[in-house]
């Protein structure tokens, strides 16, 4: 069966769950962070939502893309860029600390 979008998987619907509070943590709607947009501040928060869900170990990076709308191959170079990012915006880490809260 197909839940939350991808097969075969029946504990997906946490990825929902951590969209919506990726939404409202870094003000962008669930559209917008799973969209095409490349604003900068929108392709931070979907690094942000990548990166924490890639530490719940749960998820491969072919799921992760599938669910947001991207190729696998993205997975990774978002995954580096958080951490980047997580390390030098004290702004950033608050935001992806609360959003791991929330998701780990």
């Amino acid at each position: 069966p197909i839940i939350c979008g991808i097969p075969e998987k029946e504990n997906l619907c946490p990825l929902k769950e951590a969209l919506s509070h990726a939404s409202k943590v870094f003000g962008f709607t669930e559209e917008l962070i799973k969209g095409k947009g490349r604003n900068r501040s929108l392709v931070e928060a979907r690094y942000a939502l990548i990166f924490v869900i890639s530490q719940k170990k749960v998820y491969n990076n072919s799921e992760i893309a599938r669910f947001i709308n991207r190729d696998h191959s993205v997975i990774p170079y978002a995954i580096n860029r958080a951490k980047q990012l997580y390390n030098t915006d004290f702004s950033y880490k608050r935001k992806v600390d609360d959003l791991k809260r929330f998701v780990l």
